[in-house]
């Protein structure tokens, strides 16, 4: 299966055993979009985006605190076209689960947070 487009400069980040794809470059832009390839449906899905396009930047797998364990994915500093600087902010994507496949259907539907 293939993602919906090409990516350069987009970082990847395993959670469970799906892969998450984020940001990055196209041939035409920067890229606000990730997406995940479920591996037990063998299919990429959309998931939610970042808040600014971003491109050679570091993402890792962390978990948020609270009343359970929930996976989220930090995005770290990077390179923004728009800004023409390189990016200070920390960016953190989190939804119900990220290592359960259900959650990215949740994630699609706006159910995710983003801080």
């Amino acid at each position: 299966a293939n993602m919906s487009s090409g990516r350069e400069e987009a970082k990847a980040v395993a959670v469970g055993d799906m892969i998450f794809v984020l940001g990055g470059c196209d041939n035409k832009r920067q890229l606000f979009s990730c997406e995940v390839f479920v591996s037990a449906r063998k299919e990429w899905r959309m998931w939610m985006s970042m808040s600014k396009s971003r491109s050679s930047f570091a993402a890792c797998r962390c978990e948020r605190g609270g009343g359970g364990r929930r996976e989220a994915i930090a995005i770290i500093g990077g390179f923004n076209d728009r800004s023409a600087a390189s990016m200070k902010e920390v960016e953190v994507l989190h939804g119900p689960r990220c290592s359960e496949a259900g959650g990215v259907e949740e994630r699609e539907q706006g159910r995710g947070r983003r801080t």
